[in-house]
């Protein structure tokens, strides 16, 4: 499968002069393929406003070719969509089963890429405080520790590690103590993102949200319910992530309860993939409670969350609703004595926002405090030697020499006069075992 459109577009506002109308684009198949299918993925709408397909090729169509959207933003309703269109090789029929070209899979694979434990451990606290004091109950779940450090293992591009014998627990198979058990709790408490993090699960147990809700009459304004937020607010950024080649950690609300000693009872996953056939999305996901496998799944149906939305888990537990959880990198343990410490700075000779990166970061767009992919004009490296590359998950290095540029200890104040493109880093990592170039 093709994408041969991928369009985003927004109508309506406050001051916007037109309440309705269409939108025409002109896509062209390429040589040896047919049309097969187009996709509307709505971003943001507001205060009633709604966009719809109105026409697109027939299957099987080639050439030049155009698809239609009607949209409607009555006041100051807007609405913001993405439009996109897949071809197929032209001896393919569309209807012939062989599969969505919606569907959009990272790299990442549970029997691979996660660990090869299930999220049962022994009682013992896994959160290590100061010196010896500990808190917590492992046997309460590690679910959101497994999911980041897994997470965090796949970007590294580190397999996941073995766990010494003398640190496994006889009955689970899990760590009972050791680096990777206090990684693990290390990760677990980051999973909870205080106090954003658990706020989303508090609010979204409550037994009066509602599941679904409908606009009130004349105000357009948007529904406040569990199928709203999974919908028209998580999708759209999960989707993003996928297709970014991003796996995107989820929270689950498993509970619907005002006791908030049940807030454990919530899960965490992770997708890696999705699949849209017409409005029946699924998510694949790794699942730390079922070890290995990759055909784990939510499913749902996205066509109106003004109505019942209902959430098909294919674990044991009911999913009541969904959302992103936010992520960041960090290096796993013990891959280097001494870290690699790089400040990353928005303008020229070290002024605007600026960042702090420790060892790696494989995709400089998820940071908490805002966005620094292709925002970096000038960094001051404090130790270990360093790698650039234009593209997320360390793919499309800068070179030098026909080499990879790296580049050690040192200001830089201006990152052109180094090799280096003005606001074109996406992600960066350390290179201890390379050379240091000299633009």
């Amino acid at each position: 499968m093709t994408r041969i459109l991928n369009r985003t577009s927004q109508h309506g506002a406050l001051f916007s002069s037109e309440s309705r109308g269409n939108e025409q684009f002109t896509i062209q198949t390429p040589p040896g393929e047919v049309f097969h299918s187009s996709r509307l993925t709505i971003l943001e709408t507001h205060l009633g406003a709604v966009i719809s397909i109105t026409s697109q090729p027939a299957p099987g169509a080639s050439g030049d070719l155009t698809v239609v959207t009607a949209w409607n933003c009555k006041g100051s309703a807007m609405v913001k969509y993405q439009l996109e269109a897949f071809s197929v090789p032209s001896l393919d029929s569309p209807s012939a089963g062989n599969g969505s070209p919606t569907r959009q899979m990272t790299d990442f694979l549970p029997s691979v890429h996660g660990f090869h434990y299930d999220n049962l451990f022994e009682s013992v606290p896994p959160l290590k405080l100061i010196g010896d004091l500990r808190y917590g109950d492992a046997s309460k779940g590690l679910c959101g520790g497994m999911v980041y450090a897994a997470l965090d293992y796949f970007m590294a591009g580190l397999d996941i590690p073995l766990i010494p014998k003398e640190e496994i627990s006889t009955r689970f198979g899990t760590p009972l103590h050791g680096v990777i058990f206090d990684y693990l709790g290390k990760r677990l408490f980051t999973s909870f993102d205080v106090p954003t993090g658990v706020w989303n699960y508090i609010e979204l147990m409550q037994p009066k949200y509602p599941d679904f809700q409908s606009r009130k009459p004349g105000l357009g304004l948007a529904p406040r319910s569990r199928a709203w937020r999974m919908v028209r607010q998580e999708w759209p950024v999960i989707k993003a992530r996928l297709d970014s080649g991003q796996p995107c950690p989820l929270g689950l609300i498993c509970v619907k309860s005002t006791d908030l000693s049940k807030l454990g009872e919530n899960h965490q996953v992770m997708a890696y993939g999705y699949d849209l056939i017409g409005d029946d999305l699924t998510l694949f996901i790794y699942d730390p409670n079922f070890h290995d496998n990759n055909d784990m799944t939510l499913k749902l149906n996205i066509q109106d969350p003004e109505h019942a939305t209902p959430v098909t888990y294919s674990g044991p537990q009911t999913v009541y609703c969904f959302f992103h959880t936010d992520y960041t990198f960090t290096m796993p343990p013990g891959t280097t004595t001494v870290p690699g410490r790089i400040i990353l700075f928005e303008d020229e000779n070290y002024c605007g926002r600026s960042i702090d990166v420790i060892h790696a970061n494989p995709d400089l767009g998820t940071f908490k405090e805002g966005n620094f992919d292709d925002r970096t004009s000038s960094f001051v490296i404090l130790s270990g030697k360093w790698s650039f590359y234009r593209q997320p998950g360390f793919e499309a290095p800068f070179m030098h020499a026909g080499t990879p540029l790296v580049l050690g200890p040192g200001s830089y104040g201006h990152v052109t006069d180094f090799g280096v493109q003005d606001n074109d880093l996406s992600s960066l990592k350390e290179a201890a075992n390379l050379t240091i170039g000299n633009p």
